[in-house]
């Protein structure tokens, strides 16, 4: 018989036991169906952890509403929403809800709760763990420098949740990292030193990181000097005073020179060691060690340079023949010898003997020389040259056909004028002192001015690169510096003003402007002292030299002090793109921040000795598009 009818039966049949008769009546109770599957995290970060689960599978009865029962880590509660959030311990929970009807008062009605609907989670609150092991743990090169490190990384996680980043294990420092990255990004330009860090990450978010102490690092072999005289296949009388160019090594610095040579039927020997002097475009030394030189052979030399990290690169190979029974070589009386501007040469020469004279012009490559041009005579017009490293060398031959020895003079073209000096410090009320920053071997001229551009302190030229200003009486002026490198090419003034404040003999500059390097800027965009109003630039340049395949771009923040102290340098970013531009990341410019950048270029095997340009520029203050 059908419930309904059941119903109506036992109505007609109670009358003196209604109390008994109630439960009859309201026939048995039916449990409805679990919730839907509860939601939250798997693993959580926080003590804080929300549940949201669906309605029941079996809606209640009509009429009745439904009522949750939750429960976990030994907490539990009611709620009529779908929602509850509980504070829990670190550690693996699982969170249990049932359902039940409930009827019109919101009391819940017996015998209806369903079965369990459940949530596992782990609680994570604690950060995971990292740490390094360097090695070698002392430094492995020279005067404290490292020339390759290794580093193995332990990553755990005590909160339970696993780790999700640890830094590769072992991570090597090295010659080819050096040359990918060029510089390292958290080494300050100024200040050539490595900070290694280490960053773990766990599954609920927390990070932890280890850094050791900075360390000295040097994995780049110095650019090499390269041989100069004798050139290739030179003839001469005696042993020569071997002449080669300097070398260049932007982190540890050049330490010194040694002169090797080969000859036949004995290993290659050392004949010299020269110490590296700052400011010297060209060294030179007679053998100073060993047997003679081997006579009526020919002899290779090369030049091995050496950083003071103890990394050590070597130029190429040049030969040469010492020849006692020759006659002695022509005197060259005109013409240029180390820098010039001149593109177009005229050397002279004269000689004794009557014989037939024969030069040649070759240009210096790292590999081997090339003669460009040649001729008979006692004087030699060049055509235009372009900028690099050449040797003249003229030689005379006898009645009887005998050779003499060469006379010889290298020289380099350069008509490309320096960037403006680096101003790095500045007056204070105790030293009225700027100095700066210039290259190798130039000379510098600074002055000061007044109102309406009047000098007051007339231009001074120095080898040096400081310069004490006179007493000024208060008011504003202008101190202006520039230099000119050895070939007499003469840099754009870096300019800089600064108050002299009432009584004050010697007070600090107020700052305008500080100018920044820049070297063959036009080859490089956007323009040197541009102010871009996106904190994402394009940069570009162009191409060169002949051979370059790959470009490395290197951006710096300059960070300015308080109280007028030199400001630092620190790299940022630094990038292989492909082609010859960049899109900057909009991470790594700051509005109002002013930037240096240099492109690099990769030539053969190697980055080339000068990078290819150096400019700058500020970002807006303003909030720049990104």
């Amino acid at each position: 018989m059908p419930f309904r009818a059941k119903r109506l039966a036992w109505t007609a049949a109670c009358s003196a036991a209604a109390a008994a008769c109630a439960l009859a009546l309201s026939g048995p109770a039916a449990a409805i169906g679990p919730p839907g599957t509860p939601s939250a995290p798997e693993v959580s970060g926080s003590a804080s952890v929300t549940f949201t689960w669906g309605a029941p599978s079996t809606p209640p009865a009509e009429g009745n509403g439904v009522g949750y029962r939750w429960s976990v880590a030994g907490q539990s509660g009611t709620t009529a929403a779908g929602t509850a959030t509980v504070a829990l311990p670190e550690g693996r929970h699982t969170f249990s809800v049932v359902a039940y009807e409930t009827d019109a008062g919101g009391a819940e009605v017996p015998g209806t709760e369903s079965g369990p609907a459940t949530r596992a989670v782990r609680v994570d609150l604690t950060a995971p763990t990292i740490s390094g092991v360097l090695s070698p743990a002392r430094p492995n090169g020279l005067e404290g420098w490292y020339t390759s490190a290794t580093v193995r990384w332990t990553c755990a996680d005590p909160g339970g949740s696993g780790v999700r980043s640890c830094p590769r294990s072992p991570e090597v420092f090295d010659t080819a990292r050096a040359a990918r990255d060029q510089d390292f990004p958290d080494r300050n330009i100024q200040s050539p030193r490595l900070v290694i860090r280490g960053t773990a990450v766990d599954n609920a978010g927390h990070g932890a990181a280890f850094a050791f102490d900075p360390i000295r690092f040097d994995a780049l072999a110095p650019t090499p000097g390269q041989p100069r005289f004798p050139s290739s296949d030179a003839r001469m009388g005696a042993e020569p005073e071997f002449r080669w160019s300097r070398a260049g090594n932007d982190t540890s610095g050049v330490d010194r020179y040694e002169v090797w040579v080969e000859e036949p039927l004995r290993v290659p020997r050392m004949v010299a060691s020269v110490p590296h002097v700052a400011g010297r475009n060209e060294f030179r030394s007679a053998r100073t060690a060993g047997a003679p030189i081997a006579t009526m052979f020919k002899v290779t030399w090369y030049v091995r340079s050496i950083d003071r990290a103890g990394n050590v690169n070597t130029s190429g190979k040049r030969s040469f023949t010492i020849d006692p029974t020759v006659p002695p070589a022509p005197v060259i009386t005109a013409g240029p010898e180390g820098f010039t501007r001149v593109t177009a040469p005229v050397f002279e020469w004269q000689g004794a003997g009557g014989g037939a004279f024969s030069w040649d012009l070759t240009v210096v490559r790292e590999d081997d020389t090339e003669v460009l041009h040649s001729g008979t005579g006692t004087r030699a017009a060049i055509p235009a040259l372009p900028d690099g490293d050449y040797v003249f060398r003229v030689n005379q031959a006898s009645g009887v056909g005998v050779v003499s020895a060469d006379a010889t003079r290298d020289f380099t073209v350069d008509t490309v004028a320096p960037a403006p000096p680096s101003i790095t410090g500045r007056p204070t009320a105790g030293a009225p002192v700027y100095t700066w920053v210039a290259e190798e071997g130039a000379h510098s001229r600074w002055w000061v001015t007044g109102a309406g551009d009047a000098v007051v302190q007339p231009p001074t030229d120095t080898p040096g690169t400081s310069a004490t200003l006179g007493a000024l009486p208060a008011g504003a002026y202008t101190f202006r510096v520039l230099q000119t490198d050895p070939a007499g090419n003469a840099s754009a003034p870096a300019v800089e003003s600064f108050t002299v404040a009432p009584a004050a003999v010697a007070a600090g500059p107020v700052r305008r402007a500080t100018a920044l390097p820049r070297r063959n800027a036009a080859k490089l965009r956007p323009k040197a002292g541009a102010t871009v109003r996106t904190r994402r630039p394009l940069l570009t340049w162009k191409g060169g030299p002949r051979g370059a395949t790959l470009y490395n771009v290197q951006l710096f923040r300059v960070v300015r002090r308080a109280g007028g102290a030199a400001p630092v340098v620190r790299k940022v970013h630094s990038a292989f793109p492909r082609g010859r531009k960049l899109r900057l990341p909009a991470a790594r410019t700051t509005p109002g921040a002013c930037y240096i950048w240099r492109v690099w270029p990769f030539v053969g095997k190697k980055f080339s000795r000068t990078p290819l340009g150096i400019s700058n520029f500020c970002v807006a203050r303003a909030r720049p598009r990104r």
